[in-house]
């Protein structure tokens, strides 16, 4: 994981429960006082008061492990008192201080320490009340109360950062050091993550609906047939959310069926609801499955968010086996995907009329799970993390009708946008199965970068896809049946805008004799103004796009259990050598959701990554 995405999963997890703020600073604090105690071992009042600052603070991170917050918050209040101590200590010889400071720039240092240990007790102390004394069922009130005491926070903050970069680190010993960068870094972190903490929960309050309601169509993606967006789109539920409160919450049992009823346009290609995700950017795809939805039943939305079924089992693991009585059995995250999947396939959902009921039935159990999971402090805090998570690896993906809070979801990419402006180079794999049953549960895939200058000084890119049918032998034979099939896919590669198609080789598939156009069908605008007029390579069949400010390269492949085969595009690319030593080689690489890939990345010969591609990242 790249450190920004680090920081931003850190951060946004503070939003929910600021528990993981109090854990920095009862870490900073510990620091400081160990770090104050060497420096003043001769002084046995301030020694005396460091050590007992020093013990406090080891029994709160201790508390704080285990949940204990009432006890965790008492200590930093008495570790806080021993810093006030020795800064009543140090202020009663000020001036005969200050002017032995200016002589003595270790203890210069030291003091710093201190001071930083004592402005971050007192951000402790308002950030723990708060996060001690909020109602987590009044999810509103609680965001609300947290900003306010966020905003009184800010200014011990400051001042514990402005103290912490007072400190020169060739005064400590190699192993205090690297503590005491651990609080340089931290307290930066704090200090300039502060306001978008604070933009952020304002968000927030707006989509939990604190100015009035506010109606969301929520997709529910099968990454077992991955789409651009991340999965299938198999069903689809209407909820309304009012101060914080989810005041309807409607999962037709028939899925994306029951939404068919009432277009009056059917277009060409044959386009139904359940394959609205198929442009890779997702506020399109989004806007194209509320436009399918409004035309079903005649309601807008003012947002939509989408959900693999990886962020369920993944909430499942937290929130625990939820027992389903109807159907005799216990759902649980090991379970979750075979048994749902098994179910709404199997022939008596489908002659029910009613195939998706399972999920219709599930959901509303599982969000009174997480409405009861939010008063358990150690579960609030594994909520955020998996929630955020699945957000920076694109398997939730939210689009907002309000211009404000979708600038904000860009700002921090996690509206799944295309658009997205890169420095030099780009690449984004983009691939969806056509048919293949769940078979993409089996699949492992692999895209392998290299950029390379040719003999007349052209840099030519290459895109190596690789993907390897696993197959599958589960305890759900039914399951494995819906896995065990060949897997076509159309895969897409996003390059800069202006790269040039140079060829394909490999295993590329002609699936000619599997589609046909019908004639009586419209065209649809959005699909033709975004495609414009696609380009196809009489050669190879290389469908070429100039989309979202990106030039794509687009081609099947198919796999059979036990296959692994690979399909490599070849482009010129828009930048040259020249262009690399003046400005320096960046790739920008986007995750698509839904998948698991690794990637390679190499650039003449000398590779720059290779390891799994969780979230976006930059690669230098």
């Amino acid at each position: 994981m790249n450190l920004a995405a680090s920081i931003k999963k850190k951060r946004y997890a503070v939003i929910i429960t600021t528990s993981f703020v109090i854990t920095i600073l009862i870490a900073l604090s510990f620091f400081a006082s160990l770090a104050y105690n060497t420096a003043l071992q001769t002084r046995g009042f301030v020694l005396g008061e460091s050590v007992s600052a020093y013990d406090e603070l080891t029994a709160a991170s201790s508390a704080l492990g285990e949940w204990d917050i009432e006890t965790a918050l008492d200590k930093v209040e008495k570790a806080h008192e021993h810093f006030a101590a020795i800064e009543e200590a140090t202020e009663r010889y000020g001036p005969f201080l200050r002017s032995a400071l200016i002589f003595n720039k270790k203890a210069k240092s030291y003091y710093h320490l201190a001071k930083a240990g004592l402005h971050s007790t007192k951000a402790a102390k308002i950030l723990g009340e708060s996060f001690s004394r909020g109602d987590p069922y009044a999810l509103i009130q609680y965001l609300a109360r947290l900003q306010a005491d966020l905003e009184e926070a800010r200014e011990p903050i400051e001042r514990a950062y402005k103290e912490s970069r007072k400190i020169d680190l060739s005064y400590f010993t190699d192993s205090k050091q690297a503590r005491i960068k651990a609080l340089q870094e931290g307290l930066s972190f704090l200090f300039s993550e502060l306001d978008p903490l604070l933009n952020t929960i304002s968000a927030l309050r707006t989509i939990l609906g604190e100015h009035g309601t506010r109606r969301y169509l929520i997709l529910f993606e099968n990454s077992g047939e991955i789409r651009p967006t991340g999965g299938f789109i198999g069903s689809l539920a209407i909820a309304d959310i009012k101060d914080g409160k989810l005041n309807k919450f409607f999962v037709p049992s028939g899925g994306t069926y029951d939404f068919r009823y009432g277009l009056t346009e059917h277009l060409n290609p044959e386009w139904q609801i359940q394959d609205c995700n198929w442009f890779p950017d997702f506020p399109t795809s989004a806007q194209k499955c509320a436009w399918f939805a409004e035309g079903s039943i005649g309601s807008s939305f003012d947002g939509v968010i989408a959900i693999t079924d990886t962020v369920v089992t993944d909430l499942l693991s937290i929130i625990g086996p939820i027992p389903i009585l109807e159907y005799e059995t216990v759902i649980t995250a090991e379970n979750f995907v075979p048994f749902t999947q098994t179910l709404v396939e199997s022939e008596e959902a489908r002659a029910s009329g009613a195939p998706k009921k399972i999920i219709a039935d599930l959901f509303p159990l599982i969000i009174d799970r997480i409405t009861n999971a939010l008063s358990d402090h150690a579960k609030r805090f594994s909520l955020a993390l998996a929630l955020t998570d699945a957000l920076n690896r694109k398997n939730l993906l939210l689009f907002m009708e309000d211009e404000g809070l979708q600038k904000w979801l860009n700002k921090e990419n996690w509206s799944g946008a295309s658009g997205v402006k890169y420095a030099l180079d780009y690449l984004h794999v983009n691939t969806a199965l056509i048919n293949g049953g769940k078979s993409e549960f089996a699949v492992r895939q692999e895209a392998r970068y290299e950029v390379l200058e040719d003999a007349l000084g052209a840099n030519m890119a290459s895109v190596s896809v690789t993907r390897e049918h696993m197959g599958s032998a589960s305890e759900y034979p039914d399951f494995d049946a819906l896995v065990n099939r060949d897997n076509l896919a159309y895969i897409r590669v996003y390059a800069p805008f202006g790269s040039v198609f140079a060829g394909i080789e490999g295993d590329v598939f002609d699936p000619t004799a599997l589609f046909q156009k019908q004639d009586d069908l419209n065209d649809d605008s959005i699909l033709a103004k975004i495609e414009g007029a696609p380009l196809i390579d009489e050669k190879t069949k290389t469908r070429i796009t100039n989309e979202f400010g990106k030039t794509a390269f687009g081609n099947y492949m198919k796999i059979a259990p036990g296959e692994k085969k690979t399909v490599r595009f070849i482009y010129k690319l828009p930048f040259t050598k020249k262009d690399i030593e003046e400005r320096g080689y960046t790739l920008f690489v986007q995750k698509q959701g839904g998948i698991v890939s690794r990637l390679v990345v190499n650039l003449e010969g000398k590779t720059l990554y290779d390891g799994e591609l969780e979230e976006d990242m930059v690669i230098k």
